[in-house]
C-alpha cells in the first residue's frame, strides 16, 4: 500500500487495510467526497481516515465496532453504482 497522507493508529490502520483487501479496493482518488474527508486525499488515506474517525466516535459512545458493521458503514455510504460486485 502506498505511503498514507494522514496519521491514524495502528488499529485503526489494520482495520483500514483489510477493509481495502476484502473489497478490493484500488489506489486512485474519488472516494474521499462519500466518506467526508478532503477531496485531496486518495482512497487509501480516505479509508484510513474515516474508519480512525468512526473508531473515535464509537469510543467515546463506548462501544466498539466489529468488522462487520465497519464493512456494512462504509458501504453505506458508497453509491450502489460504484460498489461494483460485492461479495
Amino acid at each position: 500500500m502506498a505511503r498514507s497522507m494522514v496519521w491514524v493508529t495502528p488499529t485503526a490502520k489494520e482495520m483500514a487495510y483489510e477493509l481495502i483487501m476484502e473489497l478490493r479496493i484500488k489506489q486512485g482518488r474519488g472516494l474521499s467526497i462519500f466518506l467526508g474527508c478532503p477531496i485531496s486525499y486518495d482512497n487509501y488515506s480516505a479509508i484510513q481516515q474515516w474508519v480512525q474517525r468512526l473508531m473515535t466516535e464509537t469510543q467515546m459512545a463506548r462501544k466498539k465496532l466489529t468488522e462487520t458493521e465497519i464493512r456494512s458503514r462504509f458501504l453505506d455510504r458508497i453509491p450502489l453504482h460504484l460498489q461494483g460486485v460485492i461479495d
